[in-house]
């Protein structure tokens, strides 16, 4: 147990004098997560259920453009700000806004656009009752909201956000045209029946009408659900920090391996393995040591990530991480994790011959892995066959467990196969550094 003590504290001084590798291990992972959660928030909220903020430059004030901002009120998927910091949106504020990306969409009611409309229901119900082609009050055109969006607004967001206001529109003048309609109807059908029945006939029918509601009732015929096809497992996208904290944090963790194998090729350039193994150590020994050092730094860089994903995130705007319900799977697959990325380093240390194959094989190795495991594009996203590809990196076992835990409301009985997983690639990897050193020992 001495001896394993020694070996731990021994590849801890050699880490502390390597002030580099150490800011590589905590700094760049930290930044890492900072900065892509800060970036994928407005990504991921486009394809979760987060509502989409939409600036209302009304210059209208009339009765259509109130009808239309009640009925975007009550929109679930929609927010209409007409206020920022306390001040009326005017046009040029709002396109600004928008064009630089702060918002994704710009509601724009034109001067004069409810007089308009209510002109040209009235044209149409008349000249519907007249039997004839509508003439309205002003040719050319009907009067047009403008949407103004984002340059960078994907074609799924456009399409969305443009089939919710068509709706909206839809509804509007289909409720003005009936109106409008309504209106003429009594005066048209009292005309009419003058002219078979006589006037005295003709006001009775007025009157009549004039007392029977023309509102539609408000009990919808019909109803459409809009749900989540539930693709990965998921009833709703899991927000930015939700992703990027953990998929970071073990890109962080197998990052390790970099300096973890340059270590043990600098022990065996420089005669350091030699002298220990004169000692009354065994490999298993200073194998253990290396494990139990590195395992530490692991949970603490880790821990570093949770930290920042709590408490740091929320200050540019994110919602804080949750760890889930369960503790114990939340350490029992960083445990695994953690062994997992120690015995790829130590075996990348074994089987490499220089520092400069270690540092490029490693590097390249890990960036790949999390490439391909949802690290920089979250798997949810990804075409079938990648999202295939996915299942053969250590990363995606890692990630997707901490997803099953952080946006799934996973347990221990979850997430028990990725961490089994895990488990596996780390006594495999540390099997063949074993078996590769006693080779070349011998």
């Amino acid at each position: 147990m001495d001896r394993m003590l020694a070996s731990v504290i021994k590849e801890w001084r050699l880490l502390a004098r390597d002030r580099a590798g150490l800011l590589m291990l905590f700094l760049m992972p930290s930044l890492l997560v900072i900065v892509v959660s800060v970036v994928q928030m407005n990504v991921l909220k486009t394809m979760g259920d987060e509502p989409v903020a939409l600036l209302w430059v009304d210059q209208d004030r009339g009765t259509v453009a109130r009808m239309l901002r009640d009925q975007l009120d009550a929109v679930d998927g929609i927010i209409p700000l007409d206020r920022l910091e306390d001040r009326s949106l005017d046009e040029t504020t709002a396109l600004a806004l928008v064009a630089e990306g702060d918002y994704q969409v710009c509601l724009v009611i034109p001067s004069g656009f409810s007089d308009q409309v209510q002109a040209r229901a009235e044209a149409a119900a008349a000249a519907m009752l007249a039997k004839e082609t509508p003439s309205v009050a002003e040719p050319g055109s009907p009067p047009g909201l403008v949407a103004h969006f984002d340059p960078l607004a994907g074609g799924a967001f456009r399409t969305a956000v443009n089939q919710a206001l068509q709706r909206l529109v839809s509804g509007i003048e289909i409720q003005m045209k009936l109106a409008a309609f309504a209106d003429r109807l009594p005066d048209h059908l009292a005309a009419a029946l003058a002219d078979v029945m006589g006037p005295y006939a003709a006001d009775r029918v007025r009157r009549k009408l004039a007392d029977m509601p023309l509102e539609w009732d408000a009990d919808p015929l019909m109803r459409l659900d809009a749900r989540s096809a539930r693709r990965g497992g998921y009833d709703q996208i899991p927000l930015a920090v939700q992703q990027n904290v953990p998929a970071w944090g073990l890109f962080g963790i197998f990052f390790i391996a970099v300096p973890l194998s340059g270590a043990l090729v600098r022990e065996r350039a420089s005669g350091i393995m030699t002298r220990l193994q004169i000692l009354p150590v065994s490999f298993l020994t200073l194998l253990a040591g290396k494990l139990a050092a590195y395992l530490c730094v692991c949970l603490v860089q880790f821990a570093l990530m949770m930290f920042i994903g709590r408490f740091v995130m929320p200050l540019f705007g994110a919602a804080p991480l949750t760890l889930g319900q369960s503790y114990w799977a939340v350490g029992m697959v960083l445990v695994c994790a953690a062994l997992a990325a120690t015995g790829f380093g130590i075996l990348l240390g074994v089987a490499t011959r220089s520092y400069e194959q270690a540092s490029m094989i490693g590097a390249i190795s890990v960036v790949i892995a999390a490439a391909i495991g949802g690290v920089m594009v979250p798997v949810f996203a990804m075409p079938r066959f990648m999202r295939d590809l996915s299942q053969i990196s250590p990363l995606a076992w890692g990630v997707n467990a901490f997803l099953d835990l952080f946006a799934r409301g996973g347990n221990v009985a979850t997430v028990w196969p990725e961490a089994l997983m895990l488990l596996c690639f780390a006594l495999v990897m540390l099997l063949s550094a074993w078996i590769l050193f006693q080779r070349r020992r011998g």
